[in-house]
């Protein structure tokens, strides 16, 4: 039997995250961690990395910093990921 699991956000409002958390848990820099968060936000690469103020080839080279930090292998997996650190705070 298939499951599915939905996630409710809005993509104009970021997450109400600590970025202590992120920094702590996974290591990550509050570059990596601002990148982190915007990318749970809908839209491209470019419009996350306008969104934190980066080239998108910066921000491309931050996701796989984070992804390679925080054990994930896409955005949907970063995505869930940070929601869930959101949820637990």
């Amino acid at each position: 039997m298939p499951e599915v699991i939905v996630f409710l956000n809005n993509p104009n409002r970021l997450l109400n995250l600590a970025p202590e958390i992120l920094c702590s848990t996974y290591g990550l820099i509050p570059a990596e961690v601002r990148l982190a968060i915007a990318a749970t936000a809908v839209g491209s690469l470019k419009d996350v990395a306008k969104n934190v103020g980066v080239a998108a080839s910066t921000a491309r080279t931050q996701l796989k910093q984070i992804y390679a930090k925080t054990g994930t292998g896409s955005r949907a997996d970063l995505v869930r990921l940070v929601i869930g650190s959101s949820a637990t705070r």
